[in-house]
């Protein structure tokens, strides 16, 4: 299997970097401002410690970005064994039978049994893409249930955390400032984050089934 991130890195940006440097902004409203009487939000702004770019590569130009931040896994993620020895599972598609936890499969009935093995391949975590440890993300611990407490490096992002940006250096065919891009994915895992994202808009709902 092709390794996580790569050696050497374009001189560009691509999606799925890891950058340093840019504000995250969360706007808030109590309901739609349709008057001027009604004008009530708030904005949070933070400083994340490492955002990833979610523009995909041919697009990256005019001054314009989508980005979201790199953030602390899930801690119900190490409730399955599956998951919990390597988080980086998540990212692609498996058999349902692993992502439910051992002790409810055994108390499923047949007929269930048999309809998530019919569903085939599928993904967990429909909006999430976790990145994979490295010596530039901190620790940090995490306490799952039974009281286990243990540190990891894994990180994530959440595809419904996505927002844009306008920075002057975003420009096609920039070179990126090497105080500003820390790591780039590989081919492969640049693949896997581009298949999940587009897995997570293009899924149906209900409704919409013929």
């Amino acid at each position: 299997m092709d390794v996580f991130y790569q050696d050497n890195m374009d001189l560009g940006l691509r999606f799925g970097d890891v950058l340093k440097g840019f504000i995250f902004t969360e706007p808030e409203i109590n309901e739609p401002i349709l008057t001027s009487d009604n004008v009530k939000y708030s904005i949070d702004i933070a400083i994340p410690y490492f955002s990833v770019v979610l523009t995909p590569c041919c697009s990256i130009e005019n001054k314009t970005i989508s980005l979201t931040p790199l953030i602390r896994l899930r801690k119900d993620i190490f409730n399955n064994p599956y998951f919990a020895d390597e988080p980086t599972k998540i990212n692609r598609m498996f058999l349902p039978k692993d992502a439910i936890l051992p002790q409810i499969w055994e108390k499923l009935s047949e007929e269930e049994k048999l309809k998530a093995v019919e569903k085939g391949l599928d993904y967990a975590f429909y909006n999430l893409f976790v990145y994979k440890e490295h010596p530039y993300f901190q620790k940090y611990s995490i306490r799952i249930k039974g009281g286990r407490e243990f540190e990891t490096n894994y990180y994530m992002i959440d595809f419904s955390n996505i927002y844009t940006l306008k920075c002057d250096i975003i420009k096609r065919g920039m070179q990126t400032p090497t105080n500003v891009k820390y790591l780039q994915l590989s081919i492969c895992t640049r693949g896997e984050l581009r298949q999940k994202i587009s897995y997570y808009y293009l899924r149906k709902p209900d409704e919409d089934e013929d």
